[in-house]
């Protein structure tokens, strides 16, 4: 995945977003299986393309029991495992985050700590990450839409409702539209403060990775 290193943006998200989508899973828990077959991800399922895929490049695991659990809710240190992976980030000499809750003992240190080198993460203002704070939506959206350097633009003609043009994320929503890489939870809703599933993650990631230099 090392190709994707030069996607990389040298400018930090706004504090609001600090990591924001898919360890694939707790590590304690989860099993690297190296396999895309989950007996929760049945061939033909809504998710089953994506995760087969990112599976296979050990981007994303599953858990020992074999499921994938595809519903289960995402925070933002699975979400810095997942997005320094997918970036093919070097997560071994990395430099000690200023962080007072990240710790050099826990399975993303090193994740969030490539990331903030790259300028991809930053924390909040009371020096903290939050790793086991839920990622959202909007969180996502900035997430992909600065590690793939895609275009940001001002939102208009939005068919989103709960989406103010002048929010901090609305400028990362229409590259996601414009490039199929997210939809809205309903004709008329982004749902942008939604927490981010690992079903969902998964598709995210899977479209960001398909799109060609020239959809840039």
């Amino acid at each position: 995945m090392g190709k994707h290193t030069k996607k990389i943006v040298n400018t930090a998200f706004a504090a609001t977003l600090a990591a924001g989508s898919i360890v694939s899973v707790q590590s304690a828990q989860a099993s690297d299986t190296g396999t895309a077959s989950f007996s929760d991800v049945k061939s033909g399922s809504l998710y089953y393309q994506a995760v087969s895929s990112l599976s296979e490049k050990k981007i994303i695991n599953g858990f020992p029991d074999g499921t994938f659990k595809p519903l289960e809710k995402l925070n933002r240190g699975q979400a810095a495992v997942i997005l320094a992976k997918v970036l093919g980030l070097d997560t071994d000499q990395v430099n000690k985050p200023s962080f007072t809750d990240v710790k050099i003992s826990s399975y993303y240190y090193h994740a969030v700590a490539a990331l903030t080198e790259a300028g991809v993460i930053s924390g909040y203002k009371d020096g903290t990450f939050k790793p086991d704070k839920p990622v959202t939506r909007a969180e996502v959206a900035a997430m992909i839409v600065t590690g793939y350097k895609l275009q940001e633009e001002k939102l208009v003609d939005s068919p989103f409702k709960d989406i103010d043009a002048e929010a901090w994320y609305a400028s990362y929503i229409p590259a996601l539209l414009k490039n199929n890489i997210a939809v809205g939870t309903t004709s008329t809703t982004f749902s942008p403060n939604e927490t981010v599933k690992r079903g969902d993650m998964a598709l995210f990631i899977h479209r960001s990775e398909e799109i060609t230099p020239e959809q840039n």
